[in-house]
């Protein structure tokens, strides 16, 4: 078997026999061939070390490496799908290699794989290059256990969710990195709900029930947390809406009037990482007075609608400071400054916003970096503002400043005063000349509902 493997391989350098290495010398030409070869050893070794090599060589060995993708040859196509993978990852400016399956917002990506005892790392190295998701890091003691599978056009997350199953292992975000990490576990509680190119995880619970008070406390609370495969790349989102609730006698448990309150206790907003790149976030779903005796949710569900930004507009307002009145347009949006105020260390302006002459509310970007306010000093430097809801954390602001960032705090109006916001600049220099802001929001958005639905929720 191992012979028709190294004669596939040949057969595919000589398919590639007039690739130009770009920069490569002479020798690495040979070394490179020489390694494309030791990719079908009998040695699992040899072929990690080749693996290796390649991927060092860097992008000029991206062009030999790729016939390899059209291999019957299920090890090589594996072993050729790792080294374009870690070339991509090791030069991100360089040109990278499509994932090799299609994928939309409807559907996600979907897996076709099949392997026997192999590698852990094998498995999900080619998952992420077939879906185009970054691969998910082994822990160290992980790497080298089998694992086997058949996938013939399964979802992303089904797919990831199966590996880690067969060696007890589950994904969840490391916000200090901003990636996905796997952890080991001893036992866990799968709850979730596949939608497309997301996945719904319910992650813990907790119950509250007050004995002697004179508030009542109780209440029942779930977080949940929501992985999106890397290539949907949302720009923000709406409020997280829990539609129905049921006990384990399928009655329905009551859902609080749809005012802003209830809108706290149905679904919070999701929280997005602190990298731009970050594709997890989370909500709660809290549930007031619950019955006694609840013992499973038989049904939570629920929708998350994401908005998918593209392109940008600009309004600028030069000398900003001067005096109340300024403005700036563009299309049918108006941002008029109506009051302006600077102390020590910071600068607050009143705020209306516009759009054909009708009020909006200030929009919450998340984590899309292309939009938001930036001030602009005398020498042109933008200062990014970091938007927060709410009181400012002023240990955050002192923060931010050591890192020379400027926190900006939106507070909107009520709703019967749309429009009408403060945004305040905290940990500006005292000496700073501004002169300008800058507006920069989208100038197409087009939006997605995704439904969820968990079943047999059980309570804590």
């Amino acid at each position: 078997m191992r012979l028709g493997r190294v004669t596939t391989v040949m057969m595919v350098l000589g398919l590639s026999a007039g690739v130009c290495f770009g920069e490569l010398s002479a020798g690495q030409k040979l070394a490179a061939r020489d390694l494309i070869k030791q990719l079908g050893s009998e040695q699992i070794k040899l072929r990690d070390q080749a693996v290796e090599r390649l991927a060092a060589l860097g992008p000029d060995v991206v062009e030999l490496v790729k016939p390899l993708l059209e291999s019957q040859d299920q090890e090589l196509k594996l072993r050729a799908q790792m080294v374009l993978k870690r070339i991509e990852e090791a030069h991100p400016d360089a040109p990278s290699v499509e994932a090799t399956g299609p994928f939309d917002r409807e559907v996600g990506s979907l897996v076709t794989l099949k392997l026997t005892n192999a590698d852990m790392k094998t498995a999900l190295d080619s998952i992420a290059q077939q879906t185009g998701n970054r691969a998910l890091a082994l822990p160290e003691d992980w790497k080298g256990k089998p694992v086997t599978v058949n996938f013939d056009g399964t979802p992303y997350w089904k797919a990831i969710d199966e590996v880690c199953r067969q060696q007890s292992l589950i994904y969840e975000p490391d916000w200090r990195t901003g990636a996905l990490k796997l952890v080991p576990v001893e036992a866990y509680v799968d709850v979730s709900s596949y939608v497309g190119p997301l996945v719904f995880k319910v992650s813990t619970a907790s119950k509250n029930r007050t004995y002697r008070s004179s508030r009542r406390y109780d209440r029942l609370t779930y977080n949940v947390y929501v992985f999106w495969e890397d290539r949907l790349r949302p720009s923000w989102n709406e409020p997280v809406e829990v539609k129905k609730l049921t006990d384990q006698a399928g009655a329905e448990i009551r859902l609080e009037p749809p005012d802003e309150r209830a809108r706290s206790l149905r679904g919070r907003s999701m929280r997005f990482g602190r990298s731009e790149a970050m594709a997890v976030s989370w909500f709660q779903v809290r549930v007031p007075d619950y019955p006694e005796g609840l013992t499973k949710l038989s049904e939570m569900s629920g929708e998350l609608t994401l908005a998918f930004a593209k392109g940008t507009q600009e309004i600028h307002i030069d000398d900003v400071l001067g005096g109340q009145g300024k403005s700036g347009r563009v299309g049918g949006y108006e941002l008029k400054i109506t009051e302006t105020r600077r102390q020590r260390g910071y600068i607050t302006l009143k705020t209306a916003l516009t759009q054909d002459g009708k009020p909006v509310a200030w929009p919450n970007y998340g984590g899309d970096q292309r939009y938001g306010v930036w001030l602009v000093d005398l020498a042109g430097k933008k200062h990014r503002g970091y938007l927060s809801r709410g009181d400012v954390n002023m240990r955050a602001v002192r923060e931010q400043r050591e890192r020379g960032r400027v926190q900006v705090q939106v507070v909107n109006a009520a709703k019967d005063d749309e429009g009408v916001g403060r945004m305040t600049f905290w940990g500006l220099n005292e000496d700073m000349d501004v002169v300008g802001l800058l507006y920069v929001f989208p100038a197409e958005v087009k939006t997605k509902t995704y439904a969820f639905k968990f079943d047999n929720v059980p309570a804590p």
